[in-house]
């Protein structure tokens, strides 16, 4: 089976209230949320590792949360991945491109036109209202953190508000281990 086929298979994916893209366990334990922007170079180098941890961890949400950052695609993109998730198939070869190169605006429609989404419906679903709130909702996370870079990595149990922050490309070893110590904190709670 190929790597997207396995993709497919071993990951749920739907949207929550929230404003997040949801992948692996949506209803994990541990929670990673990570604020990427399509457009920079160290958000794609991270997208594979986020795929191994989701294989590693069956209890983990990971929740994908695009911003844009750097330029005029990063919100195109940005736009496309979160209406792309209403359609899981599309969301994965979306993403599978996305996170390889920076795409430049004629890439971007031949992404559309490959994943036969540059029709007049897809365009009306980029400019909803639930878009524009979901892409809203990024940018005032990354208010509220003081975020003014990406990659940056929400490690948490229950509640946002008591997450490990952070930033930069971080190593598989690095962010497992936050992972592991969340797990290991929630079960010394659960045991007091």
């Amino acid at each position: 089976m190929s790597r997207l086929g396995l993709f497919s298979f071993l990951l749920v994916i739907s949207l929550v209230a929230k404003g997040a893209i949801v992948m692996g366990n949506p209803k994990g334990d541990i929670s990673l949320t990570e604020i990427y922007d399509y457009q920079c170079p160290h958000c794609q180098k991270m997208y594979p590792l986020i795929l191994q941890l989701i294989d590693q961890n069956s209890d983990l949400k990971v929740q994908l949360l695009p911003v844009p950052f750097l330029n005029h695609e990063s919100l195109i993109e940005a736009a496309i991945g979160i209406a792309c998730a209403y359609y899981t198939d599309k969301f994965e070869l979306f993403n599978a491109v996305a996170m390889q190169r920076s795409l430049k605006k004629p890439d971007i429609k031949e992404v559309l036109d490959f994943l036969d989404l540059n029709n007049p419906e897809f365009i009306v679903e980029l400019h909803s209202q639930i878009v524009k709130d979901q892409l809203k909702d990024g940018l005032r996370i990354t208010k509220k953190y003081h975020i003014t870079s990406v990659p940056v990595f929400l490690i948490y149990q229950d509640n946002i508000q008591d997450s490990f922050i952070l930033r930069g490309e971080q190593s598989l070893d690095t962010l497992q281990e936050f992972i592991d110590y969340a797990k290991k904190t929630k079960k010394t709670k659960k045991n007091s």
